[in-house]
Order: C-alpha cells, then sequence, then structure tokens
C-alpha cells in the first residue's frame, strides 16, 4: 500500500498516543483540573483517528453508525439502532460516501468480551477487527474495536487479530 505524503509515520502515530495517555496521567494527578477542547490530547485524538481512517482508505465521522446503517437494512425513519456489544466512545467511517465501519473503544476487553463481540458481528454479517492500531481514546486502556461491512475493506489490513478473510480482501 502506497502512502500519502501527508501520512503520519508509526512513529508519530506512537507520539500522539503518548501525548493522550499524559494528558490523561496529568488530569488524574491534579484535582479539578478541566481540559478544553482544544488541548494537545483532544488534538490528539482527532488526528489519530483521521490517521487510522486514511490508512483504510475511510474518511473519519463523528458519530458511529448501527448495525443497520451499516449493512443498509434501514426499514423506515424510526428504527431500533442495534450497537455492537460494550459499545463505548464509538466513531464511524465511511468509503466513497457509504457506511464503512463503526470503531468502539471499550475497556477492559477479554477474551470472552471478544467471543460475544464476533457473535454480534456475524449475525450482521460485518467483519470484526482488532487493528494493530492504539486506540485513540485512552491508549493502553481501551482496545481498538472495529466492525466494518466486508465490501468496504482494503487488502492491507494488518494485525494479529485481524481475520485472514480481511487481509486477503481487495479494495
Amino acid at each position: 500500500m502506497t502512502t500519502a505524503p501527508d501520512a503520519l509515520s508509526d512513529a508519530e502515530v506512537e507520539r500522539l498516543a503518548r501525548v493522550i495517555l499524559d494528558e490523561w496521567e496529568a488530569a488524574r494527578a491534579t484535582p479539578n483540573l478541566r481540559l478544553i477542547s482544544l488541548s494537545p490530547g483532544t488534538l490528539a485524538k482527532r488526528q489519530l483517528a483521521h490517521e487510522f481512517g486514511r490508512r483504510h482508505g475511510w474518511t473519519w465521522q463523528h458519530h458511529d453508525f448501527s448495525a443497520e446503517e451499516l449493512t443498509g437494512r434501514r426499514q423506515r425513519y424510526f428504527y431500533r439502532r442495534t450497537m455492537p456489544p460494550r459499545h463505548d466512545h464509538g466513531c464511524g467511517y465511511l468509503q466513497r460516501r457509504a457506511r464503512a465501519a463503526t470503531v468502539i473503544q471499550p475497556y477492559n476487553v477479554t477474551d470472552e468480551h471478544r467471543a460475544e463481540m464476533q457473535r454480534w458481528a456475524d449475525e450482521h454479517g460485518l467483519v470484526l477487527m482488532f487493528p494493530d492500531f492504539p486506540s485513540w481514546w485512552l491508549p493502553t486502556h481501551t482496545t481498538l474495536c472495529v466492525f466494518a461491512r466486508p465490501d468496504r475493506l482494503l487488502a492491507g489490513i494488518t494485525g494479529p487479530d485481524v481475520p485472514q478473510q480481511a487481509a486477503a480482501v481487495g479494495g
């Protein structure tokens, strides 16, 4: 996969993750400290979210998508939004203006939670991935979980927990 000139290197990605962690640790150590919306940590989160999308051919959206929205099974204006299990700190991604993926970043993901998320993804015809990329909500404390439409995956997505069918799909 080729890299765009504005792409972040892996070292820059790690530096941004460290900025988020440092700010969080400072906030925990200082009572009544309020983080402003344009703090370095907030800007680093946004940069990491955009970079993750760029590496997968997706455009970041602040809001996430339900299973119905991702799969196009939404039938009427008022509908039930079925969200992934352990849903926390979600966002969505588009690919060529079409919904491509929902990302969640829950705390303390266990093997049982991974199995529950996999069952949910299978039920809804989605691919579940745990890519080798830092969670931008709170690196090392939250897990990056991606629920994607199989037809919106690009080849080259890597990581120890990326299913083989996801790594082999062409964009």
